[in-house]
Formats: C-alpha cells, sequence, structure tokens
C-alpha cells in the first residue's frame, strides 16, 4: 500500500510565531508546499512552517473527525501539545478573527456609554451581537463546505479547468458561478448539499432540539444564506459567502469572500 492510499491529518508549526495549524489531506509534501506558498488565507500571514506531527487514517471520515476534535482545542489537543512538546502558550490558527474584532469593538462601546444608556440598551445590543457571531459561523461553514468539495475533487483526480469535463475541478459547484445558491452542510451527496436558487434564496431552518441551522427539520430562521462563484481564471474562483437577517423591522448583512484555487 502507497502512502497516497492513506488520509493524513496533520499538524504544522509557525517557525516565526506561537501558533499551529491542523489540517487533512492526502499528500503532506504537496500540502506543506502550500501553505508556505501562501495558497491558504488563513496560514499565509504565520508562514514559514514545518511539519511536526501527523496522522494516517484509511478512511476519509475518520480523518475529518480527528482533524475536527483538535481543531476545537480540548483535551485532545492538549494531550497532543504534551506529547509533542508543544507549550500552552502556541495556539491554534482559526478562521475567526473577525469574531474577536467585534467583542472587542463591542466592549470599548459599552465601556464608554453612561449607566442609563447601557440599562435602555442592553438586551437589544446583545441580541444584535449574538445575531452578528452567528451569521460569522454561518459564514464560515458555508465557504469551508465550498472548499471541502473542492479538495474532495482533487482527492478523487478531478483536476480538469474545463467546465464540461466529468473530471472539472469545481465539479458539484458549476451551476454556482455566477448564481446564488445554498449549501446543506448535512448533504449526503453533492447533489443534496448545493442548490441554485430559484428566485430569492430560502431562509436557514432552525432546529431548537440540536441548535443546528440546516434545510432538514426546524422553523424558519432569521437567517438567510446563499454564495456565489465568480471566475478570477480557470484555476481561481472567488468564493462570495452573503448571510442576510433582521434585528427588529432593520435589516442586516454580512458578506465574506475567499478565493479558492485548484490543486493541480
Amino acid at each position: 500500500m502507497t502512502p497516497y492510499h492513506f488520509y493524513y491529518v496533520y499538524v504544522l508549526k509557525s517557525i516565526r510565531y506561537a501558533k499551529v495549524y491542523i489540517g487533512y489531506t492526502r499528500d503532506l509534501r504537496k500540502r506543506l508546499f502550500q501553505h508556505n506558498a501562501g495558497e491558504s488565507s488563513f496560514t499565509n500571514r504565520f508562514k514559514p512552517w514545518k511539519l511536526v506531527y501527523y496522522e494516517a487514517f484509511l478512511n476519509l471520515n475518520a480523518a475529518r473527525t480527528r482533524e475536527s476534535s483538535l481543531k476545537h482545542n480540548g483535551n485532545p489537543m492538549r494531550e497532543l501539545k504534551k506529547r509533542i512538546s508543544l507549550g500552552p502558550d502556541v495556539k491554534v490558527v482559526r478562521g475567526f478573527t473577525l469574531i474577536e474584532t467585534l467583542l472587542a469593538v463591542t466592549v470599548l462601546v459599552l465601556s464608554m456609554s453612561g449607566p442609563l444608556t447601557i440599562a435602555a440598551k442592553s438586551f437589544t445590543s446583545a441580541v444584535f451581537a449574538k445575531n452578528q457571531i452567528t451569521a460569522f459561523y454561518l459564514a464560515q461553514e458555508a465557504v469551508e463546505y465550498v472548499r471541502n468539495i473542492r479538495d474532495t475533487n482533487a482527492l478523487n483526480g478531478r483536476t480538469s479547468t474545463d467546465p464540461s469535463s466529468p473530471s472539472y475541478w469545481l465539479s458539484g459547484l458549476s451551476s454556482c458561478i455566477d448564481t446564488a445558491c445554498t449549501v446543506k452542510a448535512t448533504g449526503t451527496t453533492l447533489a443534496e448539499a448545493v442548490a441554485p436558487c430559484s428566485g430569492a434564496c430560502t431562509p436557514l431552518l432552525y432546529n431548537s432540539a440540536t441548535g443546528f441551522y440546516g434545510y432538514d427539520s426546524g422553523e424558519p430562521s432569521l437567517f438567510t444564506r446563499s454564495f456565489m462563484l465568480t471566475r478570477v481564471n480557470d484555476n481561481e474562483y472567488a468564493v462570495t459567502v452573503t448571510i442576510a437577517w433582521k434585528n427588529n423591522a432593520a435589516g442586516s448583512q454580512f458578506v465574506v469572500q475567499e478565493n479558492i484555487m485548484s490543486w493541480q
């Protein structure tokens, strides 16, 4: 059995900063080169990187589960840090720095407001901040799922730049080029996961029993999510995710954009 029959969960350590990055791949050498070449927006500012740890899995789902458990930075990550001698000050690179900025601005605004103003507006501010944070996570989920489809295509040998080819590197996403689509992160197939919007996109459902947003079950939520691909060149597309919701009578919108590139 060759190494390319395995899926690898890997840990990279920044050479210049107290940062680590966790991911999964089919080709460790190629993925390390891509990180150090600045092809990932999350890791570009902390390069150069070195590989400090990896685990091999025969099953893709097992690799994804392990990656997710480490990224949450709980007990599995604390144990791994001890095993590979990473100090407690080393932090996992995450894609949500905008949330930290939002919280810092919120604290600053509240600290400058008078006690009466805080008392009068605290509930409204809390709801607004909660909705913004929820929007950040919903947008990031869509970006990650689009990247996952791209990665799955690459792992299955779909690297063609011809949109009409069954081996197109954006297979399953071509209907979303210049067209708004919904993404269902719980979809078991690409056909279930991604669907173009006919007119206005359908609001996400919120399942109060599980605390999850999706399209399977639950009540209509405040949030409507859509994404669109815009061509940069044959090997690069911009992914634009738009989250829209209402705060009382006022409408709010949050947009995230990230470029994805072919692995070839």
